[in-house]
Formats: structure tokens, C-alpha cells, sequence
């Protein structure tokens, strides 16, 4: 603490506008429809600092190894932490979780620990510039069942996890970039998607950029994505931002 804050740039040019840079302490949120190209995205700004991945899917990062040649000598290598588990994931952000009385509700006690290794003066995290977690809902949604009878034990698990990411960001004055599942309402064709995880995500991170799979067809015809774009975003709820197009394969990755 106390030394001066450092704003890391993305160094991404299709993020010029959107996402140039990313202010300590700040959270940015990345959902989308699976490979649609979350991990990559984080993984070139990721490789630009001193950075932390805590993976909690089954990520080959090694399949990302084009991106050493996008950045040269400016490549680092980010140090990667697994924790498939909601329980491990859980213990890295310094929280300890005990199953309640077994019924059809899905009850959770959770404890704070005094010292975890993302917190720990001499830890994992100490002289990093930036933590990525990929992905943060992947162990929520895996451990704790669908249903409004969860929807309580789903919110306490989120309360908890973003006070510790709280507690991370400022101790080590960093930006902290979270992956996340989409939702859609599957009864709805015009519905453009939400991040999983419903309000608790909404009022804790303040800065999110979507990302969708192009399916081959919308991007090369300019005028049918165009139009796909006007409709999802007058009949989607909050749809009030640019559509933003990053190109995956030329050029080492985003463009």
C-alpha cells in the first residue's frame, strides 16, 4: 500500500474506445457464449503484466502460445492457479465453506480466514500487477443447483467472494478482469444475454464488455449483422452500447 497506483493498457486496438485501460481496484467483467474468445481476450492483456490466473475450468493456457510472438519481449508469464472446486476456489479467496442441513434447499455456512494466498504479504499475489479469474461463476454454477429455492445460498457465496476480490484490490492496488458464463432467456430469440449470476454481479462490477461467437455468417455481411444489432439492442434490456468487432486469427489474436 501507498505506493502509486499504475493503470495498466489493454494494447488491443478493437478495444480502443471500450476498454483501453484498466484502473487499479476496478473490476472488469467478460461474459459471453461459450468460445466465444473470453480466455484468449484476457489472456493477451493478462500477458502484458505481472499477472495471477486463477482457473477454475479445465483451460489448456498452453494452446495460447501464439500470443508470445504478439508481444515479444514484452511477453510475461502469467503465473496460473487451478482450483476446479468451489471449495478450493473458495479457499484461495480466504473463505471456508460448510454444507448446512441437508434438504431441497441448498444451504452454505461460510467463514472468513485471517490469511489466504491472495492476501498474504509474502503470497502469490505480492509485486503482481493484475488477476484474472477464469472463470468466476464456472465452480458457483457447477456446486450450487439451479432453482429460486438456491437463489439465497448463490447470492451469500457471491456477497463473500467479492468482498475478498475487494480486499485483494486494494491491499494490492490492482485491476482484477472476471470471466463469467452468460444467461439467456432461451424462450426469447431477441434476448442478447446477461452475465450468470444475477444482481450481486450487476452492482459489483461496473465495467463489462460482452463477446459473442460470429458463427461465420453476420460479421462477413455487414447489413444483415447491422440490423441484428439495431434489434437486439432497442428489445434487450440496457442494449445502449457499440458493437465492437475483434478479429481472433489474424494478427496473433485481437486486432
Amino acid at each position: 500500500m501507498g505506493k502509486r497506483m499504475k493503470v495498466l493498457k489493454t494494447n488491443i486496438a478493437g478495444l480502443k474506445g471500450v476498454w483501453e485501460e484498466l484502473v487499479p481496484t476496478h473490476f472488469y467483467g467478460i461474459y459471453g457464449e461459450p468460445n466465444s474468445g473470453k480466455s484468449l481476450l484476457a489472456y493477451q492483456i493478462a500477458t502484458q503484466y505481472k499477472s495471477v490466473i486463477l482457473s477454475t475450468e479445465d483451460m489448456e493456457y498452453e494452446a495460447f502460445s501464439f500470443v508470445r510472438n504478439r508481444w515479444g519481449k514484452e511477453y510475461k508469464d502469467p503465473v496460473i492457479l487451478k482450483a476446479r472446486s468451489l471449495r478450493s476456489f473458495l479457499a484461495l479467496l480466504g473463505l471456508e465453506i460448510t454444507p448446512g442441513k441437508q434438504s431441497r434447499k441448498f444451504e452454505i455456512i461460510l467463514n472468513r480466514l485471517m490469511e489466504y494466498p491472495l492476501i498474504d504479504d509474502n503470497g502469490v499475489m505480492k509485486d503482481k500487477e493484475l488477476l484474472v479469474i477464469d472463470s468466476l461463476t464456472s465452480p458457483i454454477k457447477n456446486t450450487i443447483p439451479s432453482g429460486r429455492q438456491n437463489m439465497e445460498a448463490r447470492a451469500a457465496v457471491f456477497r463473500a467472494v467479492f468482498g475478498s476480490l475487494d480486499e485483494i484490490a486494494e491491499k494490492w492496488e490492482i485491476p482484477i478482469i472476471l470471466i463469467m458464463h452468460e444467461s439467456r432467456d432461451p424462450a426469447s430469440p431477441y434476448d442478447a444475454g446477461r452475465p450468470w449470476g444475477g444482481n450481486i454481479i450487476m452492482y459489483s462490477v461496473k465495467y463489462f464488455f460482452q463477446m459473442a461467437s460470429s458463427g461465420g455468417t453476420d460479421w462477413e455481411n455487414k447489413k444483415v449483422f447491422e440490423k441484428k444489432i439495431r434489434r437486439r439492442r432497442f428489445l434487450g434490456k440496457g442494449e445502449d452500447k457499440d458493437y465492437h468487432i475483434l478479429q481472433i486469427k489474424k494478427d496473433y489474436g485481437y486486432i
